[in-house]
């Protein structure tokens, strides 16, 4: 029985797909399986990967996003301990190894996850994404990463259930490593999600769970417009309704104390889904949002104005496109 199971979910992705796999072989810790979920892809993705036989095990399924293609790969997973690695992107040669070393050090934390680089289509390493970067130090899990010089090396261990609920998600998916029965026990991820499936999974974990964060890059992440990272004002509007979305289907584990403030943050979330679904145009989006928004605040005049001009525009292009005999709403 391997120790480790990489998960490496994938759909129409044959492009990348064989980089990812190349990067888990490359590994210095070699205890492993390799299971890709071909997620309903419709290119050659099961033709690139045929010259891995034997080295990875291939399941195919109809389409089911990606939570249900992560899921999938747990449930037939082996290991005691589980990585998730996205077609497009990929792993440093020391990636495992560095988080075997962490095990050994805390056996009692589930969870470890770690910084990271992004890079374009192109391979060129964009810029250098260290959470004690990313984050201002506030409390809780950022107090202790304070004055962490990039790199580093350092692990930090804490409960960051009260961080992610109120500053975010500091977590990159192909950096994270954990125990397949915590995630079990869980729930596993949300497939009725398309978006922040990764956040909801990570709160849930995190409500019980300690998480070690571990300063050193060990995973490149791809910024790819065609892919799920996108780029610009769209990819943020979706990640804050995304967000916003995720927290209120955990409320009823939030901490009564902790409350006010969490909603202080959706609300927050939900003004930028609303100001950007608008700028970008997504009329529909921008309404359902500004709704969400008006149900837990009615008091909320940038919404209700939004929600009008948006409504407005609708209206606008449904009464051209019903001259053109193609309805919009």
């Amino acid at each position: 029985m391997p120790i480790v199971s990489v998960i490496i979910p994938s759909f129409n992705c044959a492009k990348f797909v064989t980089n990812a796999v190349d990067s888990v072989l490359a590994q210095t810790f070699t205890d492993y399986e390799i299971i890709v979920i071909d997620d309903g892809s419709t290119d050659n993705t099961k033709d690139v990967l045929s010259s891995f036989s034997g080295r990875i095990t291939y399941i195919y399924q109809e389409n089911r996003g990606l939570p249900g293609a992560r899921n999938a790969g747990i449930r037939a997973s082996r290991g005691e301990w589980v990585a998730l690695l996205d077609a497009d992107d990929e792993w440093y040669p020391n990636k495992l190894e560095e988080q075997m070393r962490v095990v050994v050090s805390t056996p009692d934390v589930g969870f470890i996850f770690s910084d990271y680089n992004s890079f374009n289509d192109n391979g060129l390493i964009k810029e250098m994404m260290s959470i004690t970067n990313q984050l201002t130090p506030l409390m809780g899990f950022k107090k202790q990463i304070r004055g962490l010089s990039y790199n580093s090396g350092a692990c930090v261990r804490a409960n960051i259930f009260q961080d992610l609920l109120l500053f975010g998600c500091c977590i990159n998916t192909p950096t994270i490593f954990f125990k397949k029965n915590l995630a079990e026990q869980a729930g596993l991820f949300n497939e009725s999600l398309r978006m922040c499936e990764d956040y909801e999974f990570w709160l849930r974990c995190s409500k019980g769970n300690d998480f070690c964060y571990l300063n050193k890059a060990l995973a490149k992440y791809r910024i790819n417009i065609e892919g799920m990272s996108g780029d610009g004002m769209q990819r943020n509007m979706r990640h804050a309704y995304g967000e916003a979305h995720a927290i209120e289907l955990n409320w009823d584990i939030i901490p009564k104390e902790i409350r006010k403030e969490v909603k202080s943050r959706i609300l927050e979330l939900y003004f930028d889904a609303v100001w950007g679904s608008y700028r970008t145009g997504e009329y529909l989006v921008c309404v359902r949002e500004a709704a969400r928004s008006l149900k837990l605040n009615l008091f909320q005049l940038k919404i209700f104005i939004y929600l009008l001009l948006a409504t407005l525009r609708l209206c606008a292009l449904n009464k051209y496109c019903s001259i053109k005999g193609n309805h919009v709403c």
